[in-house]
Order: C-alpha cells, then structure tokens, then sequence
C-alpha cells in the first residue's frame, strides 16, 4: 500500500493521509485545512495522536458497543429506576 493511501494509520503518521496532508507534503489538491495551515504545535499533536495508535473513544467512532457494555449501561439504568425486568428477563421501560 503506498504510503498516504489510508487515511489514518495508526502507530504511522509518515503512512497517514492526513498527517502527510496537514504538512503539505507527497499528496497533491488543496491544502489542508482550507482556511491555512495548522501551527505546528497543532500539527505535532496530530502526529504524536496517530503515532500513539489513534485512539478514538468508541462511541465516537461509531463502533457498537459490547455486550458487557450494554449489560453495564442497563445495569446503571435499573439501579436508577429508570429500566426493570420484566418475567422473562428483558428489560424494559420504567413508567
């Protein structure tokens, strides 16, 4: 894979799009952002993230939560009286 060709590598900033875009180089088309350049303290914060793994909390990413996630957050709602559960075990709304 040729090196700018992912968006975001993590543990690579040099194999990054956007790192490689931010400082202006190997990758052609506007300038990133469109506004002007980022300080370099900006840009170091980037590169140092992506350098780091890239992590990203899962409920921005997008990615679905676990199963011990869900029962955890159920949990939380039924000590809250907010959830019970019903005979067969599922939780449903509290009126």
């Amino acid at each position: 894979m040729a090196p700018g060709s992912r968006r975001i590598v993590p543990g690579g900033s040099a194999n990054s799009f956007v790192y490689l875009k931010l400082i202006g180089e190997g990758i052609s088309g506007l300038s990133m952002p469109p506004a002007g350049p980022l300080r370099r303290e900006q840009i170091d914060v980037i590169k140092t993230w992506i350098d780091e793994g890239a992590p990203w909390p899962d409920a921005l990413a997008g990615d679905p939560a676990s199963v011990a996630d869900m029962l955890a957050a159920l949990t939380e709602l039924e000590l809250l009286g907010l959830v019970r559960r019903d005979a067969s075990g599922c939780y449903i709304r509290c009126a």
